[in-house]
């Protein structure tokens, strides 16, 4: 089934129009536009490095092969015909294979007006029925305490702990490691 740029969801968040769908090839200028915008703002992200066109034209590519090859949901947040947050499941391997890692992203100002809930939720739901995800796991800065919050209301708890799994600047961060079963 090809679900290149196929709409989940659509909502409204305070006037604005949110569209939660698969991506397309063509995001991939809003996407890394999103992505660098996480890097300089120093969110609570891996990657503290920015991303160069080629680097995102690689990754787009490879996403939408996984989606096509069922080993991935992807799913962006639209607003105003821009791309401005994504989620991810990627299913695990062999004796893995029901359980699915969990990321998500959305860019500063569209942040806690529930549209993260929205996203995350949605894409536990594609998780469970395309990918037959069975346990859902997400890793999270400790001092993220809005990520957890909003990762609590859906279900998840922390089940372990990598300390000073993170460094930020000369600081380090414990990672926390949660889970859902779906």
């Amino acid at each position: 089934m090809v679900l290149v740029g196929k709409v989940v969801e659509e909502f409204e968040v305070g006037g604005l129009k949110v569209v939660l769908r698969y991506p397309r090839f063509e995001d991939y200028p809003d996407l890394l536009s999103y992505a660098n915008s996480l890097v300089r703002e120093g969110a609570p992200i891996l990657t503290n490095e920015l991303i160069s066109k080629k680097e995102e034209l690689r990754w787009i590519a490879k996403r939408l092969i996984e989606i096509e090859e069922g080993k991935r949901i992807m799913l962006v947040v639209e607003i105003n015909n821009r791309v401005v947050g994504c989620a991810e499941a990627e299913k695990g391997r062999g004796r893995k294979k029901h359980v699915c890692k969990i990321s998500i992203g959305l860019e500063r100002r569209f942040r806690n007006k529930g549209i993260g809930q929205k996203l995350l939720s949605t894409l536990l739901d594609e998780a469970k029925r395309r990918l037959r995800c069975k346990v859902a796991v997400l890793l999270v800065f400790e001092d993220n305490a809005i990520a957890r919050h909003v990762y609590e209301k859906l279900g998840f708890r922390v089940v372990g702990r990598i300390e000073k799994g993170i460094k930020r600047g000369n600081e380090y961060i414990d990672e926390l490691i949660m889970q859902k079963e779906l």
